[in-house]
């Protein structure tokens, strides 16, 4: 049977509070805003998703809104491995900066 996810306005506000987070100082442009985007998106919607379907269904969306919507190329912001696109406060635990994690072996040291 096919499941069936609730989504309300205080899982919305979960991704502008995540969006907010970030510093200008540490994000270089709109492809890091739009990538900062997709992963506030995917922790708060597609995280809940059990499903691959499902996951492959917004992965389509977050994909055709990039393209479409924003008038951007998703193939050349995106990382290689969707599930890779990571923002974290955990790369400098002093400073707890909020920023792209690029290299997923920088999370190991800080876990």
């Amino acid at each position: 049977s096919k499941s069936h996810y609730t989504f309300n306005m205080r899982d919305l506000s979960k991704v502008f509070q995540g969006m907010l987070m970030v510093s200008s100082k540490v994000t270089n442009g709109v492809d890091a805003i739009v990538r900062l985007w997709v992963h506030e998106c995917s922790r708060v919607f597609r995280d809940r998703m059990v499903i691959d379907e499902d996951r492959n269904w917004f992965d389509k969306l977050m994909a055709d809104k990039v393209d479409s919507g924003l008038n951007l190329d998703w193939n050349k912001i995106k990382p290689a491995n969707l599930d890779e696109l990571i923002f974290g406060d955990v790369l400098e635990p002093e400073n707890r900066v909020y920023q792209e994690v690029v290299d997923v072996s920088q999370l190991l040291p800080s876990m």
